[in-house]
């Protein structure tokens, strides 16, 4: 491949100076791009620091909306005669006795195998 006016392998495509310049300005682009993302996610992100509980307060759970929320697994005509099981300090008990044979539940992540 000869060109008269930029002799062999020298063509605008394949200019040296200029595909050097197109890594450059790639590079560049490329570590602002990490920079930012970077500074984003330590302005914007969570403290390193901070220490999170491996479960709220057992309290927290043994309330009213935990029925509820257990009532609503079911559709109304079978949660209204089902059992509602709440989370207690000593494991799941009946706090609704049903008719059914249904069970209404609120399972928790830490809870599951």
């Amino acid at each position: 491949m000869t060109d008269r006016k930029s002799g062999p392998l020298k063509g605008p495509l394949l200019d040296p100076k200029k595909i050097m310049k197109g890594i450059r300005m790639k590079t560049k682009s490329s570590m602002t791009l990490a920079v930012i993302l970077f500074v984003a996610a330590n302005v914007f992100g969570q403290n390193g620091n901070a220490k999170y509980p491996s479960m709220a307060p057992l309290e927290q759970y043994l309330t009213h909306v935990e029925t509820s929320l257990a009532r609503s697994a079911a559709p109304k005509s079978i949660s209204d005669n089902a059992d509602i099981l709440i989370l207690t300090r000593h494991g799941y008990e009946t706090a609704v006795r049903g008719s059914n044979g249904f069970v209404c539940v609120v399972e928790r992540s830490w809870s599951a195998d």
